[in-house]
């Protein structure tokens, strides 16, 4: 990717504007953003995070647990649950909105997704690995298709199947006091589904417009083995995130 080229340019500087990394939140500290969660750290290494906007219709919370350092890496477990049934039954309807048909069958589901991350500063930048395993509970019958477009068929075909395995890498890193970039991509295997792999990717520019205020912008790929075959999706990423 082209943030390779800035690496050996770019001065290192952690920021707590994401949420994929192995960091949480100072106590009694709160971060919110356009588009990203809003957290609040609890305690010192204990971290809560929803989505406002999605919490009416799909129910969750996560909850990040820091576990110190092992050498030169910062350790965290990431678990949230959540109860997507209400936003799947609202999209199964005809018209305007509707995404399922109005006549499928879907059941109660509760989603489990936990993610170990481990994260490292260097000269260079902030970097982050991780491994997740994201397990899904239907009760009842259920007779929907999967959501076959970006980020919807990733859960979609993870409430259908049960079971998906997630590796993670990121990269953040400042050119200058005000401006940097940022990478995170994330694979998802599906081991008993017959389509069974994702990769999404975010890649934004930084400008960090105060202590406490950070915006970016950017693009998002998607690539997915969809049940007609492997198709791709872009979309532009935009944030503008604050910590008080």
């Amino acid at each position: 990717m082209f943030w390779l080229t800035f690496i050996s340019l770019a001065t290192a500087e952690s920021t707590s504007f994401t949420q994929n990394n192995a960091m949480t939140l100072e106590e009694q500290s709160w971060s919110v953003g356009v588009f990203s969660p809003l957290r609040f750290g609890l305690k010192e290494d204990l971290e809560l995070s929803i989505h406002p906007g999605w919490a009416i219709l799909a129910p969750h919370l996560a909850i990040k647990k820091s576990h110190g350092q092992k050498g030169d890496w910062h350790i965290a477990a990431r678990h949230q649950v959540g109860y997507p049934t209400p936003l799947l039954r609202g999209l199964a309807r005809g018209g305007t909105g509707g995404v399922l048909p109005p006549d499928t069958t879907i059941p109660s589901t509760i989603s489990l997704h936990n993610d170990l991350l481990a994260t490292t500063q260097t000269d260079a930048g902030t970097m982050t690995v991780s491994t997740g395993l994201n397990l899904a509970i239907a009760l009842g019958e259920s007779d929907y298709p999967t959501i076959d477009y970006a980020y919807g068929f990733r859960q979609t075909n993870l409430y259908q199947n049960r079971v998906s395995l997630s590796v993670g890498f990121g990269w953040e890193t400042m050119f200058s006091d005000n401006w940097g970039f940022r990478t995170w991509s994330k694979g998802y295997y599906y081991p008993t589904a017959e389509e069974q792999w994702v990769v999404e990717q975010r890649d934004t520019i930084l400008w960090q417009v105060s202590d406490g205020s950070q915006a970016s912008l950017g693009l998002n790929l998607s690539v997915a083995e969809y049940p007609w075959g492997v198709q791709w999706h872009a979309f532009p990423a935009f944030d503008w995130a604050w910590i008080w």
